[in-house]
């Protein structure tokens, strides 16, 4: 076998044994003693498809079903601005030339990337909408597909005392603001799955989820 190849053999190797290692300390840190919130009923919202990856990594049930899809940003801030009537709206699914299902909820739209079928993206829909825990929600945002400074304020000003964005540069003033040093040179923030050049970490890494999780908390690792 040639080295190059065996060279990126054990790369993956030791990037997937390390990623395994980082999941199962995360999850038994999710579920020590003393968390202020009940973990398995955590409501996760998001922009991206960042959410889905997450709690997945954690093994937590989805209780949102804004997860595994995305939105832009002022369609995003809409829905939590008035999450109670928007809850109440039916999805319509709508011709789009995107390969994925694509819905109307009331007046904005919803991208089902990850689904197959517009019936797998409506029931995912259904099912997860009933588990909602408005004594859990948890926001977490992106500044991706043209957020704005202005989206980002906005985001900030939302009702929510648990809340954190994703953001490419430094705002002391968001105050749910997670700098992402790496996207700086970006007009987005990247992909946060993707893994540091050369390196066992992803992006996300660099945000503490697990204690955000814990006790609402934003912090940076």
């Amino acid at each position: 076998m040639p080295r190059k190849i065996l060279r990126n053999k054990e790369k993956r190797s030791a990037v997937k044994f390390f990623r395994d290692c980082f999941r199962m300390y995360s999850r038994i840190r999710l579920r020590l003693p003393g968390s202020v919130y009940e973990t398995d009923r955590i409501t996760l919202l998001c922009n991206t498809c960042l959410g889905g990856v997450i709690l997945s990594d954690l093994h937590m049930r989805f209780n949102s079903p804004f997860i595994n899809l995305w939105m832009y940003p002022k369609d995003f801030l809409k829905v939590c601005g008035d999450l109670t009537s928007y809850m109440e709206q039916p999805l319509v699914f709508i011709e789009d030339r995107r390969e994925y299902p694509v819905a109307l909820l009331g007046d904005v739209k919803i991208y089902f990337r990850h689904y197959h079928s517009r019936d797998e993206a409506a029931e995912a829909w259904e099912r997860r909408k009933k588990r909602m825990s408005p004594d859990h929600l948890f926001i977490l945002f992106s500044e991706r597909n043209g957020c704005t400074y202005e989206d980002l304020k906005a985001f900030d000003a939302l009702p929510y005392a648990r809340k954190a964005v994703i953001t490419t540069k430094e705002y002391p003033e968001i105050q749910p603001a997670v700098y992402i040093e790496e996207f700086e040179d970006e007009k987005a923030s990247g992909i946060g799955t993707r893994y540091r050049k050369g390196g066992c970490r992803r992006y996300i890494d660099d945000f503490d989820y697990v204690e955000w999780f814990r006790s609402g908390k934003i912090r940076r690792r």
